[in-house]
């Protein structure tokens, strides 16, 4: 569970409760942001490289290479980071 290596999530996990913004499903913690859930990213390291700086890069290539406001539209609907 790398969300506990990320002292903010390990507290929402910890207390969920009283962090009413946010949900827990099957070990993945999601941000209610108006009318939609979203993925939360930690901030952790994985082989020298941010969870976000790999995630940009997937959705880059998810999108095949459609540029960059794709890019930031397909994350903001879909992922949060801190």
């Amino acid at each position: 569970d790398r969300y506990k290596e990320d002292p903010m999530y390990t507290t929402i996990l910890e207390h969920p409760k009283e962090y009413k913004n946010f949900s827990i499903s099957n070990g993945l913690i999601f941000l209610q942001l108006q009318d939609q859930k979203v993925l939360c990213i930690t901030d952790i390291q994985i082989n020298g490289r941010s969870t976000q700086e790999i995630t940009i890069a997937n959705a880059h290539l998810l999108l095949v290479h459609l540029g960059p406001q794709k890019t930031l539209d397909l994350l903001r609907d879909h992922v949060w980071w801190k």
